[in-house]
């Protein structure tokens, strides 16, 4: 490949890959500065917050409300022990709480507890059950309301009766 160049075409093109090689160099490391900066934020928002960084762009769903508590710790943790009126805890996780309260014994709320699975299978039932009252009062609580009302909306309309794991 190189037999038919004279010592100073040899010597250019040497110098032209030291310095390509020597920008590359410099974009690549200004890159993986930029990432590893990234990185650290990242890791310190997952570590102070709890949450990953894709969590804030994912649109939430009825089944994360109640995914990561227990049913007798879904009032008192959404809706601060009936203080809260937030259109989170007054539109969906109250009517959801008092819809279940009714229909399962002491008994049944402890399987509730130990079984996320059910627990899941009858918020998404009792959501579908009392969407109508959901809807009227997201749309009471404006603004704030909205993005849960489209989140029902998109729930009520899906035929799918188990949660998405």
């Amino acid at each position: 490949m190189f037999s038919n160049l004279g010592t100073t075409e040899l010597l250019v093109f040497a110098i032209g890959a030291i310095i390509v090689i020597f920008i590359l160099m410099r974009v690549a490391r200004f890159f993986f500065r930029i990432l590893f900066f990234v990185a650290v934020i990242a890791a310190l928002f997952y570590f102070i917050s709890g949450k990953s960084i894709s969590s804030l762009f994912s649109t939430p769903t009825i089944e994360g409300i109640f995914e990561k508590t227990t049913f007798s710790n879904m009032y008192n943790n959404t809706c601060k022990g009936g203080t809260a009126t937030d259109a989170k805890c007054a539109c969906i996780v109250n009517v959801v709480y008092n819809d279940l309260k009714v229909k399962y014994t002491d008994a049944g709320i402890k399987d509730l507890d130990n079984n996320k699975m059910l627990l899941m299978v009858e918020v998404r039932s009792s959501v579908k059950k009392h969407a109508a009252e959901m809807e009227a009062c997201l749309k009471q609580k404006g603004s704030e309301g909205l993005k849960f009302l489209e989140i029902l909306q998109k729930m009520t309309k899906n035929p799918s009766a188990t949660p998405n794991k």
